[in-house]
């Protein structure tokens, strides 16, 4: 049976792995947001500027409206595929250096060392992440009102 040092070190290693698989999930479904705002921005924008539109002021305020929350989630999807400070595993040469360094070299300190480490590695990334889903939500609610906002204005062209 596994010492509760042992048991501790799986499970500090095992929410590492479940906050890298969070942050990838997230990642793919901003990179989803990021081509589906493309796609409504193409095939509303062109129906918004076609002849003499907008025209009018409610087609210029669903216009407006559309283009800021456009670029809104380009700076939000800019935001999110910047943030890349996250780690999810220890440098092993160094840790091994500084364990050894400071005499630690037998169980279960070693465990009990790297859960504290993993610990603060996963706090650090905590930080991170929840700016990247600060920034996710904002994509996502930018997408909303561009598609609101160009499928008024797209609609009031007719």
């Amino acid at each position: 049976m596994p010492e509760i040092a042992e048991r501790m070190f799986e499970l500090a290693k095992d929410a590492l792995a479940e906050q890298e698989r969070q942050l990838s999930e997230m990642r793919t479904r901003s990179t989803a947001i990021v081509g589906l705002g493309g796609v409504i921005g193409g095939l509303l924008g062109k129906e918004v500027f076609t002849g003499s539109h907008p025209s009018g002021t409610f087609e210029w305020v669903a216009t407006v409206v559309g283009l800021v929350a456009a670029t809104a989630l380009l700076i939000s999807a800019m935001r999110m595929f910047a943030l890349r400070h996250v780690g999810f595993s220890l440098d092993a040469e160094a840790t091994y250096a500084w364990l050894y360094g400071q005499g630690i070299t037998a169980q279960p300190t070693v465990d009990l060392e790297l859960v504290e480490r993993f610990s603060r590695t996963r706090a650090d990334n905590q930080r991170i992440i929840r700016k990247l889903e600060w920034w996710f939500a904002s994509a996502l609610a930018a997408l909303v009102f561009m598609t609101a906002g160009l499928a008024t204005a797209a609609a009031l062209t007719s």
